[in-house]
């Protein structure tokens, strides 16, 4: 298929149309040797029902331009110059995912939590002894990440390299905390710190994630919410809050599953997720979250020594 466009100035640009059902990162080397022996380069356009991220950027990478059915576009073209970039959606139509190709779910975020937690290289049975993982979901979970090129594994089958800031990336596309976690918003009405220093005398098992825990890893900014994983909403009594929809300072959440409680670190007497769990979470929360997500995701690569363990 042929699809001409024209540039501002009238000159004609025409693509021709390289269509997939199906294009994943680790693919796309192929993909590029089939278009070069077509004779193929800059004026191919990729085009499938989605590209996720890490396709965008590796189509871009190597001169290709794309499309897709949410509205990705970027279409670069030399001579007669052009160019055009325009944004889609981020994740996967739900109508298109396929079972394989999704990390929703208490089973696969255990999994990935067990990827990120512990420092490679190590295997899979091992390392789904010591988490208590489901070792088939480990390998479907690990089979997705090698399919966006995002873990190295050696010849014997062991993973020697994982990235854990574009893995927690990959989760967040799937993942979203307000609609994996029950939440209740609460007032303090003494404000954040004060929630934070009842905290650290707190008789029940607790993990605080969210702008409050990012504050206490890798701050941008004080908080102006404490959220907080706690078992049952009982926890409510004891931190002195009440319930309320708006003004208020504290949430809390009943997790999607005890791995959130699970490999946590402790800042200045507080107990915080795991710092993959905090990414995630303020990966797929509101405001500013997501940059102090990135900010957590900076700080952890820089920081493995200090939160990954060890097989």
């Amino acid at each position: 298929m042929i699809m001409m466009l024209r540039t501002p100035s009238g000159a004609p640009v025409q693509l021709i149309v390289e269509a997939k059902s199906l294009l994943r990162p680790d693919t796309l080397a192929q993909l590029e040797q089939q278009l070069a022996a077509r004779g193929l380069g800059s004026e191919a356009l990729v085009v499938a029902p989605y590209l996720s991220p890490a396709a965008r950027r590796q189509l871009a990478n190597r001169g290709l331009s794309f499309a897709d059915a949410t509205g990705n576009v970027r279409i670069a073209i030399d001579d007669p110059p052009f160019f055009i970039e325009l944004a889609g959606a981020e994740r996967a139509p739900q109508s298109d995912e396929q079972p394989l190709r999704s990390l929703k779910g208490r089973g696969s975020a255990r999994a990935l939590r067990a990827l990120c937690d512990f420092a490679p290289p190590f295997r899979l049975r091992p390392l789904a002894e010591r988490a208590g993982t489901n070792l088939a979901m480990l390998s479907r979970v690990l089979a997705i990440l090698e399919g966006e090129q995002l873990v190295t594994r050696d010849d014997a089958g062991s993973v020697v390299n994982l990235p854990v800031s574009g893995v927690v990336r990959r989760w967040a596309q799937d993942y979203e905390f307000g609609r994996a976690n029950t939440v209740r918003t609460f007032l303090d009405p003494r404000g954040v710190r004060s929630t934070l220093d009842k905290l650290r005398q707190a008789p029940f098992r607790y993990a605080l994630t969210g702008s409050a825990g990012a504050n206490l890893v890798a701050p941008i900014a004080p908080a102006r919410m404490a959220t907080v994983y706690v078992e049952s909403f009982t926890a409510a009594a004891a931190l002195g809050i009440r319930e309320a929809g708006s003004g208020s300072n504290v949430l809390l959440a009943v997790p999607f599953d005890d791995v959130v409680f699970e490999r946590t670190i402790v800042r200045d007497g507080i107990v915080v997720v795991s710092p993959p769990q905090l990414a995630a979470d303020l990966l797929t929360g509101p405001g500013r979250s997501p940059a102090e997500g990135d900010q957590v995701l900076t700080w952890l690569e820089a920081n493995t020594e200090v939160w990954r363990a060890r097989l």
